[in-house]
């Protein structure tokens, strides 16, 4: 177990250098076989690779959930131009 956990910081280390590298074939490489010690983990574990997708995939659906309730309430065109909830006729002070 220990020798997987070491292969698994040994690649990520590689893949997160090769990114200040900008070395874009060695991401890609080091990703995979990170990617491979990561299923070597999940065997371990005795877990499903799904179970871990079914995660990733709740966690993109919540984020886009909240980026879409933080966006401001689309308002209706008139005329091609949005409405205002207030219009200023003038630039003068009360």
């Amino acid at each position: 177990m220990r020798a997987v956990c070491n292969r698994a910081g040994v690649h990520a280390t590689a893949c997160v250098a090769a990114f200040i590298a900008k070395n874009p074939t060695d991401v890609v490489q080091e990703s995979a076989a990170f990617m491979l010690e990561l299923e070597s983990i999940w065997q371990a574990l005795a877990l499903e690779p799904e179970e871990v997708w079914t995660e990733l995939l709740r966690r993109i659906e919540m984020g886009e959930l909240f980026l879409r309730l933080n966006q401001p309430p689309h308002r209706k065109k008139m005329n091609g131009r949005t409405q205002r909830p207030w219009r200023i006729s003038t630039s003068k002070l009360p």
